[in-house]
């Protein structure tokens, strides 16, 4: 009798647990973004041109790109669907070299899903 009392509030607290929502529980929902397709050269230069399309689920409210030190808006085109178009800039030289781009989606109720790849930059 002494350990029902503890048996009783595990199983009261496990059962809150489950009633809780997984956006709760894990904001990370990495099927929230479809596809993503890319026309882009594996290797940038200052002036090239970066192009990207964004497929998504439809309670994404805007999804954004992050290089190194900035982050980049991608344009809304409907539901779930989202356009870059992006020339790339002359950096400095400490800027050349292997960068990860994240594609970070972020939903209305506050979730997000990301998708890594990566990309060079040169001069030459």
């Amino acid at each position: 009798m002494i350990l029902t009392r503890p048996i009783a509030c595990a199983l009261a607290c496990l059962c809150w647990i489950a009633t809780l929502g997984a956006s709760e529980i894990s904001p990370v929902a990495p099927d929230k973004i479809l596809s993503v397709k890319w026309d882009a050269p594996a290797q940038v230069r200052p002036g090239s041109l970066v192009e990207a399309s964004v497929s998504t689920s439809d309670d994404i409210g805007y999804v954004e790109l992050h290089v190194r030190w900035w982050s980049i808006n991608l344009e809304k085109l409907g539901p779930g669907r989202f356009r870059l178009q992006y020339r790339v800039p002359l950096l400095p030289p400490n800027a050349l070299g292997n960068w990860e781009v994240e594609v970070i989606a972020h939903a209305f109720d506050g979730s997000t899903a990301k998708r890594v790849y990566h990309i060079t930059y040169r001069y030459f």
